[in-house]
């Protein structure tokens, strides 16, 4: 009753009168959306000012189950407007139906994963992401210990805090010795991870809260239709937010069935395109109607949504040649390429001034059949830069150093089999 009351003092509705709960086509209905999200950032934020009073140097970590995907829409706690206002967060993370324990996960998961944990870094904007997942509780099928080493080495490649548990429970392993393990090889190589990483010419993917608001499930799908495909295309991208659009510098920005922008947007978005830089507009062909139309490339077709529909009904037979049309809208830097199969999730970044690309290889993973992903092999990366020196950090195992082939005015270095994951970085001494 006292939300209730809030939200008329607030609005003037009646919430248990003036809208049809669930229905996003109503503009009260909306307003609701608006108003719950509104007061929990309102009270983190309380919570935070408050207890700063007392301590200065106290830090304020909420523990959230809701990603950015409809279930933070439902329940009210969007993590996009809390890291604003929180010191970090630890994400309970999951989403749709099943148990996602690692031992469950199929590669489109493990892939919705990877989107997810990147959605969190670029609204973290340099805050910690810790991530409390499940490996595994009592899957008959499956050795636990290959289940704790995918969980964690999905986690750490995409820039998140690994945290161990059994089954449900937040305390506890499922087994020490691989967890002790795993933690004293991050312990090693943190900065490997845990540095900023910073942009190189990504291609920008914008993450649009209003639209996620209005349209939750058609806009997810269609943004994480996007993030896949470049992730298995292997070109570097940066996922761009209302907050960090003023500051991206990449060339290309890509708005997928992005259909609800305020002033501000629309303000920051002409002045991208003014800079000479281009917008790819999916879905959507009434979105900055007014704008230069050079360099607007417009695509009717909902392609995100289109690949992700493919990758959901049959992810083996799907691959990026199938939206080949769309990826030519766009021409991708040619700084980093990569040659890799589509099972392995990459991102690229500069890591303490190296040009760094971080792999996660879903290759073979079967949900409670397979842990143990498929090696590898012939992976080529390929610089446009002189780069004298490669190294090679493979999950769970010690760096080393790989020969750079220069071929015409490329440096090439091709990775032995890859595993589980690895991280390639490269120096010019």
């Amino acid at each position: 009753s006292y939300t209730v009351a809030a939200f008329q003092q607030r609005t003037g509705l009646d919430a248990k009168k003036d809208l049809k709960l669930g229905d996003f086509s109503d503009p009260n209905f909306q307003k609701w959306v608006d108003f719950r999200i509104q007061t929990f950032t309102d009270f983190m934020a309380e919570i935070a000012s408050t207890a700063r009073v007392v301590n200065p140097k106290i830090k304020i970590i909420p523990e959230i189950y809701p990603g950015f995907e409809p279930e933070s829409v439902r329940v009210g706690a969007d993590v996009y407007s809390l890291y604003h206002v929180v010191d970090a967060i630890a994400h309970e993370y999951e989403f749709g139906e099943g148990d996602h324990m690692a031992s469950s996960r199929s590669q489109i998961d493990w892939f919705n994963y990877q989107v997810g944990m990147h959605t969190f870094r670029a609204f973290a904007e340099g805050k910690p992401t810790w991530i409390l997942n499940y490996s595994w509780d009592g899957d008959k099928n499956i050795d636990p210990r290959e289940a704790m080493k995918n969980l964690a080495m999905s986690e750490v490649m995409a820039g998140a805090n690994f945290w161990d548990a059994p089954g449900h429970s937040m305390a506890g392993s499922n087994d020490a010795p691989t967890r002790e393990a795993i933690f004293a090889w991050i312990a090693a190589h943190e900065k490997t991870f845990y540095m900023p990483r910073q942009p190189i010419d990504p291609i920008g993917v914008y993450f649009s809260p209003s639209t996620r608001n209005r349209y939750p499930n058609d806009f997810v799908r269609a943004y994480r239709g996007i993030l896949i495909l470049l992730m298995q295309k292997h070109l570097e991208f940066q996922v761009v937010t209302p907050r960090t659009l003023v500051s991206f510098q990449g060339k290309t920005l890509i708005l997928p069935d992005v259909r609800v922008l305020d002033a501000a947007e629309q303000k920051l978005f002409d002045s991208y395109i003014s800079s000479g830089r281009k917008l790819v507009v999916t879905g959507s062909q009434t979105l900055l109607a007014h704008a230069n139309a050079n360099n607007i490339a417009r695509v009717p077709e909902s392609v995100g949504d289109t690949y992700y529909k493919q990758l959901d009904s049959h992810f083996a037979d799907t691959s990026p040649k199938n939206v080949q049309l769309f990826l030519d809208t766009f021409t991708p830097s040619g700084e980093i390429v990569i040659a890799a199969p589509s099972t392995v999730a990459t991102s690229i970044a500069r890591v303490a001034g190296a040009e760094t690309v971080f792999l996660a290889n879903f290759s073979g993973l079967v949900p409670h059949v397979e842990a143990k992903p498929s090696s590898q092999s012939n992976i080529n990366i390929t610089l446009q830069h002189p780069a004298t020196r490669a190294f090679l950090l493979p999950f769970m195992k010690d760096v080393e150093e790989l020969p750079v082939e220069h071929i015409g005015e490329k440096f090439v270095v091709t990775l032995p089999p890859i595993e589980r994951g690895a991280v390639v970085w490269f120096a010019n001494h």
